[in-house]
């Protein structure tokens, strides 16, 4: 593993500025090839949406409890991070936590959220 100084500057939510040195060799910087395998290689982005119109307290409460686990994780800004819109939130860190912590919003998504579901009624069902 390289040995690394970032520093990160959120400029929009799809846009990151990253300086970089290698704590080796710091007058040089580090090649970008070896960042960008880096990135792919051991990194992930996820963007989770909802519709806040739509969600519950309930729903509200535990997406928070989630957001709030995450940012008093001792690797939080380290091996993951968050930052959350209305109606959306994005994660990036190590792929494993990113996948782990993608898939409890989507359960929770799946289990307070309401879902569209189409039923048909004969016309003796439909009063008018």
């Amino acid at each position: 593993m390289i040995d690394l100084l970032c520093i990160c500057q959120k400029i929009s939510p799809t846009i990151v500025h990253i300086n970089y040195f290698d704590l080796t060799n710091p007058q040089f910087g580090v090649d970008e090839q070896k960042i960008e395998d880096l990135i792919n290689n051991q990194f992930s982005l996820a963007t989770i949406t909802y519709n806040q119109q739509s969600t519950s307290s309930k729903f509200t409460k535990e997406w928070t409890n989630l957001e709030d686990l995450i940012r008093k994780r001792d690797d939080y800004k380290k091996n993951i991070c968050l930052y959350n819109e209305i109606n959306a939130i994005y994660l990036f860190g190590l792929t494993k936590l990113v996948k782990e912590f993608r898939q409890a919003f989507e359960q929770l998504k799946n289990k307070y959220i309401p879902q569209i579901c189409k039923i048909n009624l004969s016309e003796k069902q439909v009063q008018l």
